[in-house]
């Protein structure tokens, strides 16, 4: 499961480089626009992402039923989906680029200016950010982990030199600095690419047969989708349910999560974004940071989605012991280790993304925050994941909807009461402490209702 962690990390990564880059080579009202460019493209990283995640759980399922036919052709419609929609997910970006860095709330319009050129030159990676987030769940769901691994060392590497040459040495700024990373992710897609396609017919291979028919249902008595009749719904001679329909039924409710998680960041950023460029310079490293960790603990739910499917001998018992294992165990020992994380680096590391003292305070008072949210993620990570896995993502969504409500009730009772200042900032990380709590309750709750916890109910992967 530890390898894992590169698959989500490699995107938060990148930009908490270029954080680093800006906060040390910029003025700090550059560091400022940082933080409505990285509520963007979180954004998307987010409400994306539901596809990587149908994509593992679906080719996971073939590949345990033995339907290597089945797995190809979900494998080759979900790098097909993804290059589409992160194709159209960029060109929004590209279009509506100043409207978009507006609608973070950001208090001072010269930031939204300054910002853009980092916003357009990101926007070309968006198609690159989630081909190579489905190519690593192909890789996850035939057991690889080692090439995720491998290449989001290189990405990290290569935009870390790219930064040197750009920001630093040639002085190019936010720009330069979203160059870096482009190039950085485009050199990664291609090897996750490469790797993908190695593993040979009938491991979730793509094939360009299989692209071509993302769209068309398959005749099952003509050998079409074969052992994944009962998941895409076809039957006996009838005909199946295409490929990209499969992994959009899977999509939607993931998506439906994600989305409301997304209005809960936007919230909490928003708040963020109204305050003086001098606090939300401050609070713009503490979140990247705080944003490493928590993409972090996404190994917790992979695990879940990769070994709660539908198995021969899989009962509700092994369900039951599995999200005891995640939960309790690994989400223990991930999120007391990423908690530290954080707030470690709101505590001590201020001198390594801004030269400007007048800073470090600030985000020093963030560190409890920072950490307990991390804490109450990596229990709610690894609840939602058994919940997905197991076919009750209503529950997910329901505990969203109500750390969604929670979070704006904070923002206009609280948050936006309060004198502009340092405390406010502070307010601002609560409200993300109380998403994480409120989200924690719900999902971990979810699970003891349904017998995963304490051996009730009719349990998950059967």
């Amino acid at each position: 499961m530890l390898p894992t962690a590169a698959m989500p990390l490699a995107d938060p990564l990148l930009s908490l480089v270029d954080t680093a880059a800006v906060g040390r080579c910029c003025p700090t009202a550059s560091l400022a626009a940082l933080a409505p460019n990285i509520q963007v493209f979180t954004f998307w990283s987010y409400l994306l992402s539901g596809l990587n995640a149908a994509a593992l759980r679906e080719v996971s399922a073939r590949l345990a039923e033995g339907d290597g036919d089945g797995a190809d052709r979900l494998a080759s419609a979900s790098l097909a989906l993804a290059g589409g929609v992160g194709l159209v997910a960029g060109g929004i970006t590209l279009a509506a680029g100043r409207a978009l860095l507006a609608a973070t709330g950001v208090a001072d319009p010269s930031l939204v200016t300054a910002g853009l050129g980092y916003l357009r030159a990101r926007a070309a990676g968006t198609p690159l950010v989630l081909t190579a987030a489905v190519c690593q769940a192909l890789l996850l769901a035939r057991g690889d982990t080692a090439s995720p691994l491998a290449w989001a060392g290189v990405q990290v590497a290569a935009n870390v030199a790219g930064d040197a040459l750009l920001v630093w040495w040639a002085g190019a700024g936010l720009t330069g600095a979203a160059l870096a990373t482009v190039a950085a992710q485009a050199l990664g897609t291609a090897g996750l690419l490469r790797a993908v396609c190695a593993g040979g017919a009938g491991r979730g291979v793509p094939t360009w047969a299989g692209l071509r028919q993302t769209f068309r249902p398959f005749d099952l008595a003509t050998g079409g989708v074969g052992g994944a009749s009962a998941a895409t719904g076809g039957g006996g001679g009838a005909s199946a349910a295409s490929p990209a329909s499969t992994l959009f039924r899977t999509v939607a409710p993931i998506t439906a999560v994600y989305a409301l998680k997304m209005a809960a960041y936007w919230t909490i950023q928003g708040a963020a974004a109204c305050l003086p460029t001098t606090l939300l310079a401050a609070h713009m490293p503490v979140f990247a940071a705080w944003n490493l960790a928590a993409f972090a603990l996404t190994p917790l739910e992979a695990a879940a989605l990769r070994f709660c499917v539908k198995e021969p001998g899989t009962d509700r018992r092994r369900a039951a012991a599995l999200a005891r294992v995640v939960l309790f165990r690994c989400g223990g020992v991930l999120g007391l280790a990423g908690g530290l994380l954080a707030a470690f680096s709101a505590a001590c590391c201020g001198g390594l993304f801004s030269p400007s003292p007048a800073l470090w305070p600030l985000m020093r008072g963030l560190a409890p925050q920072a950490g307990l949210a991390t804490m109450a993620c990596a229990a709610d990570v690894a609840a939602t994941g058994v919940l997905v896995a197991s076919g009750r993502p209503r529950t997910v969504v329901a505990s969203m909807a109500g750390a969604l409500a929670a979070v704006v009730a904070f923002r206009v009772l609280v948050i936006s009461t309060a004198p502009v200042g340092p405390a406010r900032l502070g307010l601002v990380w609560w409200a993300l402490v109380l998403f994480f709590v409120v989200r924690a309750a719900g999902s971990v709750g979810g699970l003891w209702v349904g017998g995963l916890l304490g051996g009730r109910g009719s349990g998950a992967c059967v």
